[in-house]
């Protein structure tokens, strides 16, 4: 075997260093390209900022600091340099400034195509979520039932009037028919004959139409396509993406405040911020996992009066009510949850924060299932623990719309309230009740409306799993795409 170092007799170990400002020379250390070593640079700066810190010192004892009356000697140049070490240019920097903003653009940019995108859906599920909806296709089955229900039709009534005029008599031989009858007894047996017809048509069971009342959404069935169809016909474009706005602010408002949080809090309990690092790798997982339940229930509580703005946009109709989100908030009688709400609210933050905060925790952390070594398994128990999420979310979600409509029509008093919702006439559907956080579901499944039974609790669900799905498939989409990329690489 030849020598090794005749392997490569172009490198010299003490002439090859690449160009690079500083190499590591085995036995002597990391040298610049003057040949002084980083140690022989410590030292020459100890020994040239020793005279002075030690002058310094003596100056104070001496009485040049505090005993002669004048302030302790100030070295401005250690200062300047500890000013400079904090790279406050950097955050002035032209170039940095307006990447800074395009990126912040561009991200709420996108949250608002996103919102813009979701909302008619998100509308069309509150709205079914709340309201006793009558629908079309409802309307017209029941007088269907009716009239199959019925043994007899019009024309045997028609047969029996018939007789009826003609004295109720069916033989010929006993009564000579007199074709000469005066005027106004034909009057008065014609009136007869349509009174007795439509007391045979009429029935109690008939639905009758009701009373003109509220216009309130009448959709042909209770599907989310015709709700939507039902509400652009109704109201125009503008209704299918009512709350736009207010959804934006609402969404970027909490991702704010609760990133601001965890990452405050994060910092006395010695964890990383739970807002950018994930449960599972986390050194503590259990404390992250509390303290991002914790941030997200508050941080909903705080935001609580602007929820319950957006639900009134959505649930009132355009014309004739307050639409304007400055002057909702400006005339506000309260800047916390209301106590009524508490519980609700506190609930739908914590289904909303479960699935995406416990399903890693619990695959990771307690069962052992790792994304990067199974990922098929992870994918497949994801996607099982969103369906099974949402499952708690929809009726939970349900329980809290219902409690805000109810505190704005009963508790949200005074004529200045803006909140206030004074009658049924101001809603786009007529509410379905609201009677307490245990009962209330309860009375959902057993009313007798069409928006009732395991439906009417779980309403949405079609559009939810759709959007669990497609998450899915994205995220499944991404990681292949970055695998392929590192292959490449």
């Amino acid at each position: 075997m030849p020598d090794s170092g005749n392997l490569r007799p172009y490198y010299d170990a003490d002439t090859f260093h690449g160009g690079y400002s500083a190499v590591y020379r085995p036995g002597v250390g990391v040298i610049d390209e003057h040949g002084r070593t980083i140690a022989s640079k410590l030292s020459s700066a100890t020994r040239n900022s020793t005279p002075s810190t030690v002058s310094m010192f003596k100056a104070q004892a001496h009485g040049a600091g505090y005993g002669s009356g004048r302030g302790p000697v100030v070295n401005y140049d250690n200062i300047q340099k500890s000013y400079s070490d904090l790279e406050f240019t950097e955050y002035f920097d032209y170039s940095n400034v307006v990447e800074l903003v395009k990126s912040l653009t561009q991200s709420l940019l996108r949250n608002y195509a996103k919102i813009v995108v979701a909302q008619p859906f998100e509308v069309s599920r509150l709205i079914l979520q709340v309201g006793d909806i009558s629908t079309i296709d409802g309307h017209t089955s029941s007088l269907k039932q009716f009239h199959s229900g019925k043994p007899r039709d019009t024309d045997s009534f028609m047969e029996e009037d018939e007789d009826i005029a003609d004295g109720g008599d069916d033989d010929p031989d006993e009564e000579d028919i007199d074709y000469f009858v005066p005027r106004d007894e034909e009057r008065k047996r014609t009136r007869v004959v349509r009174r007795n017809v439509q007391k045979s048509v009429s029935s109690p069971s008939v639905p009758q139409t009701p009373h003109k009342g509220p216009k309130h959404l009448t959709p042909m069935t209770l599907n989310t396509m015709d709700v939507m169809s039902s509400l652009l016909s109704q109201e125009g474009v503008r209704g299918l993406w009512r709350a736009t706005n207010t959804t934006f602010v609402y969404n970027t408002l909490n991702a704010t405040l609760e990133a601001w949080i965890t990452g405050f809090v994060s910092i006395f309990l010695s964890i990383p911020d739970p807002f950018f690092v994930e449960v599972a790798h986390s050194p503590r997982p259990t404390t992250t996992l509390m303290l991002s339940l914790g941030a997200s229930v508050l941080t909903a509580l705080i935001l609580a009066p602007l929820d319950l703005i957006r639900t009134r946009l959505v649930i009132t109709k355009i014309e004739g009510n307050e639409r304007s989100l400055r002057n909702s908030i400006k005339h506000l009688k309260f800047s916390t949850c209301p106590l009524s709400l508490v519980v609700p609210t506190a609930l739908n933050s914590l289904a909303s924060t479960l699935n995406k905060k416990l399903t890693p925790y619990l695959l990771t952390v307690k069962l052992g299932v790792d994304s990067t070594v199974s990922p098929s398994l992870y994918g497949s128990l994801s996607l099982l623990a969103s369906v099974i999420f949402l499952t708690i979310k929809l009726p939970v979600e349900t329980l809290l719309r219902r409690a805000q409509i109810s505190y704005m029509m009963k508790r949200a008093r005074g004529s200045s309230n803006k909140l206030k919702i004074d009658n049924q006439g101001q809603l786009i559907v007529k509410f379905g009740g609201y009677s307490g956080i245990f009962t209330t579901l309860w009375d959902i499944f057993y009313s007798k409306g069409e928006n009732s039974g395991l439906e009417g609790i779980f309403r949405g669900w079609r559009v939810g799993v759709l959007n669990v799905i497609g998450s899915w498939g994205l995220e499944l989409l991404r990681n292949n795409y970055d695998d392929q990329v590192e292959e490449k690489f």
